[in-house]
């Protein structure tokens, strides 16, 4: 063999003999080439503990894995406007007169209605109860104290305006609470009416006797924006 006319000598292989079957040369392979070693129980195909170990991670794409969705965030039921229905809402307080021994108390709630009929008439006329719910169409106390120094009640109208969820008529709860009057009063002797004029909504007049005449309670309003002495 010859490469551009010069002769070609192989200087890494030598010849080890010709075949005597195919007569073609055999080569002696050159101890310089490192040929991979054949497993004792196995083939060249068979990998290596060496070619295991180099082997790619399996991709998470190719897992046949079912896709599951996160869970959803449970959402809140309430809404803000029936968070707004839940509030208490609170009841307007003002001072109609002080005589130095009595003083009248005008309380409003919106919505509030009187009981009609001429029996509740007699009754609001002739006899002032003690406890106004008798007397109300479309309201009730379900909290009511009343001592010397204090005030405290919850009161509930069924309005004629429907629930955001439901068929049911709303519900408006309104509260109020004086922790402690500009003087002391006498709670047995408090007289409550229900009043609803021509023109406007009902509400209740209450009706207190003083312990002390020095302190009169329009003027305590006027001055301060509160009938309770501890907001002072």
């Amino acid at each position: 063999m010859t490469t551009q006319g010069q002769p070609y000598y192989r200087y890494d292989e030598e010849f080890s003999g010709v075949s005597k079957t195919t007569g073609e040369v055999q080569l002696h392979r050159d101890i310089g080439i490192n040929e991979p070693r054949r497993p004792k129980n196995g083939s060249l195909n068979s990998p290596t503990s060496d070619q295991r170990f180099g082997q790619p991670l399996p991709s998470p794409l190719q897992e046949n894995k079912p896709f599951r969705q996160p869970p959803a965030k449970q959402q809140s039921m309430s809404s803000s406007s029936s968070s707004q229905e839940d509030l208490h809402r609170s009841v307007a307080v003002t001072v109609v007169k002080d005589s130095g021994t009595k003083v009248e108390l005008m309380l409003k709630a919106h919505g509030l209605k009187k009981k009609k009929g001429f029996l509740s008439n007699l009754i609001t006329t002739f006899k002032k109860p003690h406890q106004p719910s008798r007397l109300l169409a479309n309201g009730r106390f379900t909290n009511f104290a009343l001592t010397e120094n204090s005030l405290q009640f919850v009161l509930v109208i069924n309005t004629e305006k429907k629930k955001k969820k439901g068929n049911g008529n709303r519900q408006d709860t309104f509260s109020c609470h004086i922790r402690q009057f500009p003087c002391e009063i006498n709670p047995d002797s408090a007289e409550f009416e229900v009043l609803e004029p021509a023109s406007g909504e009902a509400f209740i007049l209450l009706t207190l006797m003083k312990l002390a005449t020095n302190v009169n309670w329009k003027e305590f309003l006027d001055t301060h924006g509160t009938l309770d002495a501890k907001e002072i």
